[in-house]
């Protein structure tokens, strides 16, 4: 993820798009330490409690949500996303 953001601020590889890359590559790195929070979070509390199971449980379910979209959005902007290479057009 650091590699993406600084090979797009050294390369500024469109400056109508350099902007909005680099919003999203901010956000991915932001959702990216929520989820280790909430695993963190979800690592110290103890399980045994059953009256916070169902809260626990939520969030089990919301960090996995969210690896699962964290994921999505790392390999669309690994398949299209900034190039080293300049382009012909």
């Amino acid at each position: 993820m650091v590699i993406l953001i600084s090979t797009s601020i050294i390369l500024q590889v469109s400056t109508r798009w350099f902007v909005k890359s680099v919003r999203v590559l901010n956000w991915l790195l932001l959702l990216q330490v929520l989820v280790g929070a909430i695993f963190i979070y979800l690592g110290y509390i103890n399980f045994d409690d059953t009256e916070r199971q169902k809260r626990l449980n939520r969030y089990n379910n919301i960090a996995t949500i969210l690896v699962f979209l964290i994921t999505i959005l790392n390999v669309l902007i690994s398949g299209f996303g900034i190039s080293t290479e300049p382009s012909n057009t």
